[in-house]
Parts: C-alpha cells; sequence; structure tokens
C-alpha cells in the first residue's frame, strides 16, 4: 500500500504544479495544512476520500480522474 500513497501523492503534486499552485495555496484552499499536504505528495500520508474530494474540487478535477492519471503513469513506467 506504501507504493499506492506515493503514487497518489505524486500525482497530486504533478497536478499542483501543472497549476503553478504553491502548496500552501492549494492546502489553504483544500482546507488542510501545508505541512500535512507536502506528507501526501511525498508518500508520507495518505488521504481520507473527503480530502481527496477536497483536493480534486480545488484543483477542478475530480477523484475519478486523479485515479486515472495515477493509474495512466503506473503504466508508463
Amino acid at each position: 500500500m506504501e507504493n499506492f500513497k506515493e503514487k497518489l501523492g505524486q500525482t497530486i503534486r504533478e497536478l499542483r504544479l501543472e497549476q503553478k499552485k504553491t502548496r500552501a495555496s492549494l492546502a489553504n484552499d483544500a482546507k488542510i495544512s501545508s505541512k500535512f499536504l507536502y506528507e501526501v505528495e511525498v508518500g508520507k500520508k495518505g488521504v481520507s476520500v473527503e480530502v481527496l474530494y477536497y483536493l480534486a474540487n480545488t484543483m477542478g478535477t475530480s477523484v475519478g480522474q486523479i485515479i486515472d492519471i495515477m493509474e495512466k503513469s503506473g503504466e508508463q513506467r
């Protein structure tokens, strides 16, 4: 399951950077701490469905699209 957290965190980070959002601004918009978002992005922490929903919504995407992106990036490696 550790690999899942790492892939999810990397996907969230890549989406955040594509949108040119800072970690602090995304965390603030999703109502989580920037420290927690950092820990998610590096794969140290997992997220609840609720937090994943807020992150996706804040980035203008859906939970399903985040999972799809994550799965596609895993296929390319």
